[in-house]
């Protein structure tokens, strides 16, 4: 993922792991309630896992056409992804 983001960025995007204590923390620390961040927690280790990886026509029946790829997405929305915007954005 970040290979492809850093390809419709022009840049270096780099993949963090971040522990998943830092992480709990991290969000505790956002005020967010322990059961919140627990939910997060265990949804991420399920993707983590390799689970939910599954493609099905659920997505297709109720947007009424295709969704669109990873790369499509990219693509139509780089101008987010570029450092100019993403300075603004943060301020």
């Amino acid at each position: 993922m970040a290979e492809r983001v850093s390809r419709v960025a022009n840049r270096t995007i780099n993949f963090v792991d971040i522990p998943e204590s830092a992480q709990r923390q991290a969000m505790l620390d956002l005020g967010m309630p322990e059961w919140q961040v627990t939910a997060v927690l265990e949804l991420q280790e399920y993707y983590v896992k390799g689970q939910g990886g599954e493609v099905t026509g659920v997505l297709a029946n109720l947007l009424g056409r295709a969704p669109l790829t990873l790369d499509q997405f990219l693509e139509e929305f780089k101008d987010s992804f570029l450092p100019s915007k993403i300075a603004s954005n943060n301020s």
